[in-house]
């Protein structure tokens, strides 16, 4: 971030998954309904083991499971490809088995998985959103953009799919559409600190600053410990030379987080800015007097 005189200050960006102190959101075992939750600080990387009711159900799965142990991606994906649309279970296991390769950094055999699981069944909604969450975590940002919109299409209650749509269009510099993702994630979640303090950082893009303030004012409403956002606001205070307002937001972060290093120089940034401007009045001050007589 700039401020005026181009002096450059130290800000956090958009938290994204595996990069940051904070994860962009949770992926999602192939278990759980798609739903709106609160920011988390870690990825779900459990494999939840199938519950079948047939004997064809149980080999089929036992099938999966030696295949994925073996290392055999291949013939899992065949065998999904195959049994998938009559056998939804070896879709789940799959689902987790691909959640766990997103975990491990392996994006492209994450990305055969789910694009399989979708082959077989496109609205399978946690592996949509599994596929949203991959992308962004691979900086795939056009795909992942898509990826999320699919999502929200099957589940419009995917409060973390917005979320990480706005991530994405961040990237990709279209910060007015990450603000109205943000947006929807808040709507269907007020709850959620990470998505409005996100809403700070593309509305800073956008120097709209007050608006900006607001928005991180509503992440440390909900988490008042939120020590990004509190540098993000001081930054932002000394772009509009408020530079007291800064200094008592860089000063709460500090006493929160001392190892935060942004946070103290920016603070010393504004501390010198305030300095000048005040040395420059005072140095002005005699001047005017003489101009009034």
């Amino acid at each position: 971030m700039m401020d005026p005189s181009g002096k450059e200050f130290s800000s956090s960006a958009l938290l994204v998954a595996l990069l940051f102190l904070t994860a962009c959101c949770v992926q999602k075992a192939a278990e759980e309904k798609p739903a709106a939750s609160a920011q988390v600080t870690a990825v779900q990387t459990t494999t939840v083991l199938i519950t079948t009711s047939t004997d064809a159900s149980k080999e089929i799965s036992a099938g999966m499971q030696a295949m994925l142990k073996e290392g055999n991606l291949d013939g899992a994906l065949d065998l999904a490809g195959r049994e998938g649309g009559e056998h939804p279970e070896i879709l789940a296991y799959l689902n987790d088995y691909g959640a766990s390769l997103t975990a491990n950094q392996r994006f492209e055999d994450a990305a055969r998985v789910f694009d399989r699981i979708l082959d077989v069944s496109p609205t399978h909604a946690t592996a949509l959103y599994n596929k949203c969450y991959m992308l962004v975590a691979w900086k795939r940002f056009e795909d992942a953009a898509v990826a999320c919109n699919k999502t929200t299409d099957v589940n419009p209650s995917d409060a973390e799919a917005y979320y990480n749509r706005a991530t994405a269009l961040y990237y990709l510099g279209r910060y007015e559409e990450s603000v109205q993702a943000c947006d929807k994630a808040t709507e269907i979640n007020p709850g959620y600190a990470g998505a409005s303090y996100n809403k700070g950082v593309a509305l800073t893009s956008l120097k709209r600053y007050e608006e900006a303030i607001e928005a991180y004012d509503k992440a440390l409403e909900i988490k008042p410990d939120y020590v990004e956002a509190l540098n993000n606001k001081g930054s932002v205070l000394a772009t509009l030379e408020r530079y007291d307002e800064a200094i008592a937001a860089f000063d709460k972060s500090i006493n929160l987080r001392p190892d935060y290093n942004e946070t103290a120089k920016n603070r010393e940034i504004t501390v010198t800015k305030m300095k000048n401007l005040n040395q420059t009045k005072a140095a002005a001050s005699p001047n005017q007097k003489k101009e009034d007589v």
